[in-house]
């Protein structure tokens, strides 16, 4: 599990070949000390997941991203539960990042 209270996912492809998407859940760290592809989605909920399986299969070029950002947590696990892509040239990246908008952070 990453100890930052705030993740970035990023999908990129490249200009040739396409895969068929990812999936990827997560489930926030509690705190036991108290009781969407678009350019950007922020995502809010405790546990949840992102599936991007674009009918047809992703296009060329694309860049998504999901802050992953839940409420009152110590941290988020992140699982990558399926990964289909154009090896070595599609990516997936998951950032630490310092803030809920991820404007500085660490890759993973």
């Amino acid at each position: 599990p990453s100890s930052a209270m705030f993740l970035q996912l990023v999908f990129v492809s490249d200009a040739s070949t396409s895969g068929q998407g990812f999936t990827a859940s997560w489930e926030g760290v509690k705190d036991v000390s108290t009781t969407s592809c678009q350019s950007q989605s922020f995502r809010t909920e405790f546990s949840s997941s992102v599936t991007y399986y674009p009918v047809g299969g992703y296009a060329n070029n694309e860049e998504c991203a999901w802050i992953i950002a839940p409420a009152n947590v110590l941290g988020v696990e992140l699982t990558i539960v399926n990964l289909v892509t154009e090896q070595s040239f599609d990516i997936v990246t998951v950032t630490e990042c310092e803030d809920a908008v991820c404007s500085a952070g660490t890759v993973l």
